[in-house]
């Protein structure tokens, strides 16, 4: 009898260690959440880098997070070439027009075809300007996602129904 209550006690002491170990660093006291600003995450107000990123992020956030955050960099590159170009643009078209009634040939925005031809470049600088601020919301709302997955994320060991009988259910 005292062999078979000693094998249930180290039964269940193993079960729970196991358990524990499995949980890693979420669910003790020790676990810190990740928060987003921006593109960028950061925890206890200092903003991680990529190598205490990949050891906290589980691969497949660490990888999404990286394709999130090129994704929220090349939007914002789009968006100040564009806005650039769009500007120089629209300054150019404008003085055209005004200066259009000027005899001075020397300008060639002055010209009908430097308006044409600026009028297409503000087009351009419009539409890369267009296109950048969306690829900045949706790397920014992909690493927002990945911070609140991470600090989401709780493992528990229940006993109950499982799909063949009574055992134990390891969520995580």
């Amino acid at each position: 009898m005292k062999k078979l209550l000693l094998s249930l006690l180290l039964c269940c002491a193993a079960g729970s260690l196991a358990a524990f170990a499995q949980v890693a660093d979420h669910g003790v006291v020790g676990h810190k959440e990740i928060v987003c600003k921006g593109d960028r995450l950061f925890m206890d107000g200092q903003k991680l880098n990529k190598a205490e990123l990949a050891g906290i992020l589980s691969q497949k956030n660490y990888t999404d997070y990286v394709k999130a955050r090129n994704l929220s960099r090349f939007g914002a590159a789009l968006t100040g070439i564009g806005g650039v170009v769009f500007t120089f643009s629209a300054m150019s078209v404008v003085g055209g027009i005004v200066n259009q009634n000027n005899v001075d040939d020397s300008l060639p925005p002055d010209t009908p075809v430097g308006i044409a031809i600026f009028g297409g470049t503000m087009a351009v600088g419009g539409v890369l300007l267009a296109a950048g601020i969306p690829c900045i919301c949706i790397g920014c709302s992909k690493i927002e996602k990945i911070a609140s997955d991470h600090n989401d994320r709780n493992a528990t060991l229940t006993l109950g129904p499982t799909a063949h009988g009574v055992g134990f259910n390891f969520t995580f």
